[in-house]
């Protein structure tokens, strides 16, 4: 019933173009650019950020000036002759946010060079050698780079175009590149140590003060009227941050704010300092998938004919007895509009908001348990004493496109605004829990806050707020249900018509958001050319690489849709033909029987599909409508496109693999009116490493090496593979409690790009297994692992207690200040609740007995818990922690008065 409601299709996001319009100055003269307030919010103080270091002031943050840039195309440029004012200088063809942002000067954050105890020159050397790949020698790189960072963070600026830039990302060691802006815009300063011809440059005194932070004096303290400063004081007076202030002249004197991009990306921070543990500082912030958030009535609807009526703050989304007893009533509240997405005219719903809304979908003693969403993950926190604060959900009206999300709701906004509350609430950074389409909207929202806080800031602030990312049931190349619900109707388990389903699906702006995409097929992103006057009415170009069309199959198993096309309709009846009506003959017809088309994963994202069949349906005009406006013409991300790695510190993508999943659907006409005009004819399977019709007959296609989770096929969601690096340690372990005799591991297997992983290691028959995909090396400071889970459900998997407690031995693993080991140790698993203690029959006691006790309980001969709880889960959790490394049979025995893993 409601169980199988819960979050069915996913659907892959897009954003608001109001939100570039507010962004994006509205003057067309380059010469004339906007102040920095039309790009920043009056409310919020304007921060400048460059090479050097500081903190702003809130004496002469008031200070600030509308900013000029100028580039400079006569000659080369060099901070050593540069004493002229800036002003003589050609406009740019672009108005960017700060000076000196030229996008011919960029400045490349590194990894430290060199690793642990490079000297300075060896750190040079990295940044020449790499400078070098993409402009042919080293003497070439020595004359583009104009300054070096060997301290305060590792990196460099170099004079280049945009092109070449471009072809620095992913290059080993390179962290980030950005456009890079003066520290002293008096003299054309760049900042850092300056670097010229291969060689460190020394400044005069006078402009070396005017780039060189200098401490904070006491009078210079913001003071704040905080009755808890001083107990924060005392709590944590090691980890208050220096406040510093750059001295500047005139009218720019720029105030610059910390920049801790290395750092950043190797741990969390709190306060300016080093995240060193405790858990009581982390937060959790959920994102649930798709209709997995309750929605509430706002507004009174009278239904005739039923007992019940719609008043304000009803459940609408889900109300089991209200949809069987007023379903036409219930339709107008949870139908949009399919052009502009407002409500019905006669109601109107909204999503609720709290943990609340997303535990639950219809609480009830029946209805509640089947549909139960993550209810079963809020009790796991509350038994192991996390606080209620520190668990936030943030719902959403997941019938929206992503554009329209903050568009209406603010709900990005409101979600940048959460990750700032937890962290100033808990003190920490927040770990990210996304389920399905709750990983496009995270998607979505990270792309969206590359327009909202200035470039240099991105990756600090993710950095600050951001500690993991765990990514559940991702469909990160789309999900075929998709296909199926826009066609024919998915009912979802839901108590109505699969004509009123497709109806009420392609009302919702998010029907296409989990539309299957070619992998091959990108669009570009380069988010710093939504400040440039010339870009404000230029979308991504969607371009596909040779591959796509060299395949066959977009990347997929087979194709999506197979569909008979009529040839036409019955006059007068106002439907379609069936097969057994057509007998009329045409040119693209044969033996009187319609013409069949098969469309491949691109041929549905481009829109091609829709648009053959928009003269048989009347939903595809309007779903190509929509998918031009709210997705492909999306200012700030066209989602029909591959996702790279999210630039976070931690990234889980966790996933079902090895059930009997769709992938490929035959339609054709059923002879009757919209919207049951298509019938579903045949349906194609993965199924272990094969294709499969509904028949049971072998099909032919590229099938993966497994299958997928039920909904989303197995490319789909292993496509997260790619963010792994060259070198991955895999493990596999039983997903059940064990001893470690089971595991199998096999490090450093080469993996190479948009090819799957395959391990080779031993199955049991009837054992399920977990399986361990982990990089810690490619990213400095960062780690990568894939898990995938054995018949894990794409419904119900964030309620296996298998995931659960992997999720909570990873959280403390990184929580603990002496885990020196990159990823939790898989070597043994015991019992950590009550719940995992069980009677052995066959030995006539409690399994794992040097955890579990027997209790007699009334009733019941066999009930087992565990040996205080709270002791053996700090010592087995603790001991897991401090290891060196994962490598089995190397976990040391502690003494803790209790038994553990020996």
């Amino acid at each position: 019933m409601a169980s199988t409601i819960t979050r069915s299709i996913l659907y892959l996001r897009h954003c608001p173009a109001s939100l570039s319009k507010r962004l994006l100055s509205s003057s067309s003269s380059i010469s004339q650019p906007p102040p920095i307030s039309s790009f920043v919010r009056p409310a919020r103080p304007v921060v400048i950020i460059s090479h050097a270091i500081g903190v702003i002031s809130p004496h002469t943050a008031t200070r600030m000036n509308t900013i000029r840039c100028r580039v400079n195309r006569s000659g080369s440029y060099s901070p050593l002759n540069s004493g002229s004012n800036f002003s003589d200088r050609p406009p740019t063809e672009m108005a960017p946010l700060f000076p000196g942002c030229d996008y011919e000067h960029w400045l490349i954050v590194m990894d430290k060079p060199g690793g642990e105890g490079a000297s300075k020159q060896q750190m040079i050397d990295c940044y020449v050698e790499t400078l070098a790949k993409v402009v042919g020698s080293e003497e070439e790189a020595k004359k583009k780079i104009y300054n070096v960072s060997c301290e305060r963070y590792f990196g460099f600026g170099c004079e280049v175009d945009e092109e070449t830039a471009n072809k620095m990302e992913g290059l080993p060691g390179v962290l980030f590149v950005l456009p890079d802006s003066y520290v002293d815009p008096e003299y054309k300063d760049y900042g850092a140590e300056l670097f010229v011809n291969g060689e460190i440059v020394q400044r005069s005194p006078e402009r070396q003060r005017r780039v060189e932070p200098v401490p904070q004096t006491g009078r210079d303290r913001p003071r704040y009227n905080d009755r808890t400063r001083y107990t924060r004081r005392r709590e944590n007076t090691s980890s208050m941050p220096s406040v510093l202030v750059l001295p500047m002249e005139g009218a720019h004197r720029l105030l610059l704010t910390l920049l801790i991009i290395h750092g950043g990306l190797q741990m969390a921070f709190v306060n300016g300092e080093e995240f060193k543990g405790g858990y009581s500082k982390l937060s959790g912030i959920i994102i649930p998938g798709f209709a997995s958030t309750q929605l509430r009535a706002w507004s009174i609807l009278d239904c005739p004919y039923s007992p019940l009526d719609f008043n304000p703050l009803d459940l609408v989304w889900l109300d089991t007895t209200k949809l069987l007893s007023a379903v036409n009533c219930w339709l107008k509240c949870m139908l949009l509009d399919p052009y502009n997405q407002t409500d019905h005219p006669e109601c109107k719903s909204r999503p609720d908001s709290g943990l609340s809304a997303i535990t639950e979908l219809d609480p009830g003693y029946i209805t509640g348990t089947l549909s139960s969403v993550w209810k079963e993950w809020v009790k796991w926190c509350i038994e192991f004493g996390i606080e209620a604060n520190a668990i936030i959900a943030v719902p959403y009206d997941w019938r929206l496109s992503p554009s329209k999300l903050e568009e209406r709701d603010l709900y990005f906004h409101k979600l940048k605004l959460t990750f700032e509350t937890a962290h100033k609430l808990r003190g920490g950074p927040s770990l990210v829990f996304a389920h399905s389409l709750g990983n496009n909207v995270f998607r979505y929202f990270l792309e969206w806050l590359k327009l909202e806080i200035a470039p240099k800031q991105y990756i600090h602030w993710l950095d600050k707020h951001i500690h993991a990312y765990f990514a559940v049931g991702a469909p990160l190349l789309g999900a075929i249900e998709t296909v199926k619900a826009t066609l024919s109707g998915c009912t979802f388990g839901l108590p109505v018509a699969e004509g009123t389903a497709r109806l009420m699906f392609n009302s919702f702006g998010s029907s296409l958001w989990m539309l299957p995409f070619s992998k091959y097929c990108r669009a570009d992103n380069k988010y710093w050319k939504y400040f440039a006057e010339k870009g404000r009415g230029i979308h991504h170009s969607y371009q596909c690489d040779e591959q796509e069309f060299q395949s066959v199959y977009s990347g997929w198993p087979t194709d999506i849709i197979n569909i008979e096309i009529p040839s036409r309709t019955v006059a007068g009846t106002g439907a379609y033909p069936s097969v057994t009506e057509l007998t009329h003959m045409n040119s693209s017809t044969e033996c009187g029987l319609p013409m069949q088309l098969s469309f491949s994963a691109r041929e549905l994202s481009d829109g091609t599909f829709f648009k053959a069949i928009e003269d048989y349906d009347p939903d595809g005009k309007r779903l190509l409508y929509h998918l031009q406006k709210s997705y492909h013409e999306d200012p700030i991300l066209n989602p029909l496109t591959p996702w790279e790695r999210p630039p976070l510190k931690n990234v889980f993508c966790i996933y079902g693999i090895d059930s009997k999943t769709e992938v490929g659907y035959y339609f054709a006409p059923s002879g009757k009116p919209y919207p049951d005009n298509w019938i579903i004819t045949d349906v194609i399977y993965e199924i272990e490493g094969s294709l499969y019709s509904r028949s049971g007959n072998l099909v032919e296609g590229n099938p993966g090496t497994t299958s997928g989770d039920e909904t989303v096929p197995y490319n789909s969601l292993s496509w997260c593979k790619n963010w792994l690096g060259p070198n991955v340690n895999i493990t596999r372990a039983p997903q059940s409690e064990h001893d470690g005799s089971d595991v199998q591991v096999e490090l450093n297997v080469t993996h190479h790009r948009e090819a799957d992983i395959v391990p080779n290691m031993t199955r049991e028959p009837r054992v399920k297994y977990i399986t361990f995909y982990e990089d810690s090396e490619s990213i400095p400071g960062g780690r990568t692992a894939v898990w995938e889970l054995d018949k894990a459900n794409h419904r119900n998997i964030v309620r296996s207690p298998v995931l659960m407690r992997e999720l909570w031995l990873e959280m403390w693993h990184d929580i603990h200040p002496e885990a020196k080991s990159k990823f939790v140790t898989k070597a043994k698993r015991g019992p950590l609740r009550d719940d995992d203690c069980y009677w052995d029959y066959g030995k006539a006691r409690c399994a794992w007995p040097d955890y579990c006790e027997y209790r007699y309980a009334f009733g019941d001969t066999s009930y087992c818990i565990m040996h205080n709880i709270q002791k053996v889960l700090f010592c087995h959790t603790y001991k897991l922690l401090i290891m060196e490394n994962s490598a089995i049979g190397e976990i040391p025995v502690i003494s803790t008065g209790v038994h553990m893993y020996d």
